[in-house]
């Protein structure tokens, strides 16, 4: 009797043995995760220093740390970005053609660069194996694709694009609109980037100067100067060097003295008068006045 009692008791202990150790393990696993999740966050942004301080010795001891962990596309992305803004496209694509997996961020990272740096075919038979592998393009694809067929001036594919994005969904988005505007843009359609602009939801900086810099070129010097006000007075923007740039070549293409005077006090009062483009138009327009002291 007293041995049975024993064993239950016995039984009983074992049980709550097991239960503490059970309890135990739950308490030590999400510190193991957290400490996982901990050590990568501080590898990113190990990684984003090696983008901001330009090192790339860091970036490769950054790659060494990433080999202790399994394959994670949030430390690999990080790494392929790293490589690519620090102009080492080799290395970028050769862990990019090494991971298992990845996703619609390794694709666009790849793709953006590429297509800017002189290897738009290969950006443009990335963006089509992504499609083909079943990631979903996003808005950023779509502009990374559109600004690869700019360097191309491939209006035609860019027009195909268009319409994808609008069969997707992806027109209403502002990075999307203003990527084929400076597409068109460049491809002399300014007809299209006026529309495209009129059409646009929500407009940015980038949206107003595009279509300010395209009338400009197109010498609609009287247009340059209502978007100029319009795009204080009904969007609210504050404009940048890039705006007064522009609307000061208008100036010069009509020898408006007047407004020319308004902006230069605008690029006094808003210290861009050491701005390399804007002192460009300064110059244009003085010299085109017979002035040569700005």
């Amino acid at each position: 009797m007293v041995r049975e009692e024993e064993r239950v008791e016995g039984k009983k202990r074992a049980s709550v043995a097991i239960r503490l150790l059970q309890m135990r393990l739950l308490l030590i696993v999400p510190l193991l995760r957290m400490k996982k999740v901990v050590e990568m966050v501080r590898i990113k942004g190990l990684a984003l220093s090696s983008i901001m301080e330009g090192d790339i010795e860091l970036a490769k001891a950054v790659h060494a740390s990433i080999l202790k962990f399994e394959a994670d596309n949030y430390l690999l992305n990080a790494l392929i970005t790293a490589y690519l803004k620090l102009g080492l496209l080799s290395d970028a694509y050769t862990m990019f053609s090494g991971m298992c997996d990845p996703d619609v961020v390794t694709y666009t990272s790849i793709i953006s660069v590429f297509g800017k740096s002189g290897y738009e075919f290969q950006a443009l038979e990335l963006f089509f194996r992504m499609r083909e592998s079943g990631i979903e393009s996003n808005e950023f694809s779509f502009v990374a694709l559109l600004t690869t067929c700019g360097q191309m001036l491939e209006l035609e594919l860019g027009f195909q694009v268009h319409s994808l994005t609008r069969k997707l969904g992806y027109l209403s988005s502002t990075f999307v609109a203003n990527a084929l505007m400076a597409l068109c843009d460049k491809c002399g359609y300014l007809e299209d980037v006026l529309v495209l602009f009129d059409e646009m939801l929500e407009r940015d900086i980038a949206s107003w100067n595009t279509v300010i810099a395209g009338v400009v070129n197109e010498l609609m010097y009287d247009k340059a100067f209502e978007l100029f006000h319009d795009m204080q007075i009904v969007d609210g923007f504050r404009v940048d060097q890039f705006a007064l740039s522009s609307v000061l070549h208008a100036c010069a293409g009509c020898s408006a003295l007047k407004a020319r005077r308004k902006i230069h006090a605008r690029v006094l009062k808003m210290g861009f008068e050491n701005n390399l483009g804007v002192n460009d138009a300064l110059i244009a327009f003085y010299t085109k006045c017979g002035e040569y002291h700005i």
